[in-house]
């Protein structure tokens, strides 16, 4: 086996007769970014500094539910993709002042009205004619927010029966019940479980 393993073997070196005088021309380097901007699942964009799309890949016409990428290039500016055209607005102004934005959330709307949280990352790009101009890509992070707000509500949920139920359960005491061995006095006297616990309740309840 030659130094440096299968990997040598499989992929030649820079020595293999394959290889050598092989350069990156620009047409490799626009191939490859195209590669790059449209084999995307996630909207990727460039934008003009003013804020109008020049270029879209399919995912982002499919995300915003345009029918094609001409109608979705049409529009004046990228913040009427924003449900608040005021939040695309802070949202070019904050890019300006920093030059990069990243994982920036927004409420976004789509051709047909209906709105969705995204994220974006963006950078902004100063080009040799003096011109400015922005690229980045867009996230659709609905599915993530809506678990996220059902986290927090059964935790609240769940923050809310635990103070109840110690609450309850002091006032119990007072009155000589352990209401903590419920499943105990179940498992020796073989009640039945679901009458036990109603009554226990019943009882909880009636102290308060």
């Amino acid at each position: 086996m030659p130094p440096g393993g299968e990997c040598e073997m499989a992929y030649g070196t820079d020595k293999d007769p394959l290889f050598s005088g092989f350069q990156v021309s620009d047409f490799h380097v626009d191939m490859m970014y195209k590669r790059y901007f449209n084999g995307s699942g996630d909207m990727r964009f460039i934008s003009s500094g003013r804020g109008k799309l020049l270029d879209v890949n399919q995912a982002g016409v499919e995300l915003f539910g345009y029918g094609s990428k001409e109608e979705l290039l049409g529009l004046d500016n990228v913040c009427l993709l924003f449900s608040n055209p005021e939040d695309g607005r802070q949202f070019q102004q904050r890019l300006a002042e920093n030059g990069f934005l990243r994982e920036y959330e927004a409420e976004l709307k789509k051709k047909d009205g209906s709105v969705f949280s995204g994220s974006i990352t963006a950078t902004l790009w100063f080009e040799a004619d003096g011109s400015i101009s922005w690229e980045g890509e867009l996230r659709d992070i609905s599915g993530l927010k809506e678990l996220q707000e059902a986290y927090l509500e059964a935790e609240s949920d769940h923050a809310a029966f635990t103070t109840v139920f110690y609450g309850v359960s002091e006032k119990v005491s007072e009155h000589g019940f352990q209401p903590y061995h419920i499943g105990a006095d179940w498992n020796s006297s073989g009640w039945n479980r679901s009458e036990t616990v109603v009554d226990h309740y019943l009882l909880f309840f009636n102290f308060i």
